[in-house]
């Protein structure tokens, strides 16, 4: 925008207090302030309210050129990297909501594993333990009172109860993923 400063109804002063208000529109908007005023007062008074440049006449064509061409594309890069940090902002919420989910699943896998992990630990032992004291029954030479029959069904009872198990962490296993 090209404004000057000293005008007949409204000065522009005014006019760039009057766009401020306009927050959106203000914040992209690069203001040249063409005007006769030379005293370094309206220069800083310009500058700090909103001007991007400053030229006093008599200007010269080229330069005003030259400036306006840089505003513009100073403009042109400010629409760019806010361009950016829409398409930015857009990937971040699409990478938050992956991990998120990854992390469910991986909430869900530690779930299973310490499911795992417990019946490893209390569930397999019992039967083992009975079928390791069944075969330490079978080893000893003397009358125990306990049949090889009842010692055998000891043992295939027992192995049956570990092979489910087995299964049953198996599948756990396959319900969380792992593999």
């Amino acid at each position: 925008m090209l404004l000057d400063l000293m005008m007949p109804q409204v000065s522009g002063f005014d006019i760039m207090d009057i766009l401020k208000k306009e927050t959106d529109t203000f914040s992209l908007m690069r203001i040249l302030v063409l005007t006769a005023d030379i005293t370094p007062e309206s220069k800083k008074k310009a500058l700090s309210g909103g001007a991007s440049d400053f030229l006093t006449k008599p200007f010269d064509l080229t330069e005003v050129d030259l400036r306006i061409k840089n505003l513009l594309y100073t403009v042109y890069l400010m629409s760019q990297l806010t361009n950016q940090n829409t398409i930015l902002e857009e990937k971040v919420k699409e990478r938050t909501l992956e991990l998120e989910k990854n992390l469910a699943a991986i909430e869900l896998q530690n779930k299973a594993l310490r499911e795992i992990s417990w019946i490893q630990s209390h569930v397999v032992r019992a039967p083992l333990a009975r079928m390791m004291g069944a075969i330490a029954l079978l080893e000893i030479k003397d009358d125990t009172g306990v049949s090889q029959e009842e010692i055998m069904e000891i043992v295939i009872t027992s192995a049956n109860e570990i092979d489910k198990t087995v299964r049953e962490i198996s599948a756990k296993s396959a319900e969380a993923n792992i593999h």
